[in-house]
């Protein structure tokens, strides 16, 4: 039965799958959030794990609470493992690590979009199909509220900057929208940042050598690297 105007958010939850998490053989409920820009792992989670990845330094990130505001910086690259009916599907994410976050782990839009994740809701059973493999494996739903601290306070993970005014705001977003105008002009996504060769490079095969490029550095940033992202199936 349909609910009355105004109360159609009632009874929603928040979409929960099964995977492995690095190298562990037990599962760990991961929560699909489209409310986060990036992926978090819970300090709490990190912690337990037998073998835990490397701290790495990233971004920074604000993290506000309605204690107060603070910052993250610390992520860990890490392998999750889906098993679907088909066969098992392995992606690798850069997960931010979060002191006190209530659920062990959030994939946020960033890996989701890039992955082309996609829930879809059936009659009985919802699915999350992975990608262009056409692979899915079937969600659960939580009544859990993802991004919670232990004390049960909601935080929001903000990516871009604190901003002071109104003019700094208007600012930003008309310097974000220049750069999606001349990232489709060239035939680009906005989701990567163009990296080209400051002068024409040939390597010779098993060497190495420094190549100078030119790109465009976000806000704050003053370094980065260029990975090269894959989706395995076994």
């Amino acid at each position: 039965m349909a609910r009355p105007p105004g109360t159609y958010f009632l009874g929603s939850k928040s979409t929960t799958v099964s995977a492995h998490i690095g190298s562990e053989t037990s599962l760990t409920p991961i929560t699909i959030d489209s409310g986060s820009d990036i992926t978090l792992i819970s300090e709490k989670h990190l912690n337990s794990m037998s073998n835990p990845p490397k701290i790495k330094t990233g971004q920074k990130v604000n993290l506000v609470q309605v204690t107060g505001k603070s910052t993250i910086h610390g992520y860990v690259l890490i392998p999750i493992t889906f098993q679907t009916i088909q066969g098992p599907v392995e992606i690798t994410v850069e997960a931010y690590v979060v002191k006190g976050m209530s659920v062990p782990f959030i994939l946020g839009n960033d890996f989701a979009s890039q992955y082309k994740l996609s829930l879809t809701r059936e009659e009985i059973d919802s699915f999350i199909t992975l990608g262009d493999s056409g692979r899915k494996i079937q969600v659960q739903e939580s009544n859990t509220v993802p991004r919670t601290d232990d004390s049960g306070n909601v935080f929001t993970i903000l990516t871009r900057p604190d901003f002071k005014s109104n003019i700094e705001r208007i600012a930003y977003r008309r310097n974000q929208s220049s750069k999606r105008k001349n990232l489709k002009k060239q035939g680009l996504s906005s989701q990567f940042t163009p990296v080209k060769l400051n002068k024409s490079t040939s390597l010779k095969p098993t060497s190495i050598k420094t190549i100078p490029i030119v790109t465009n550095f976000g806000p704050n940033q003053t370094e980065g690297f260029i990975k090269e992202t894959k989706m395995c199936m076994g």
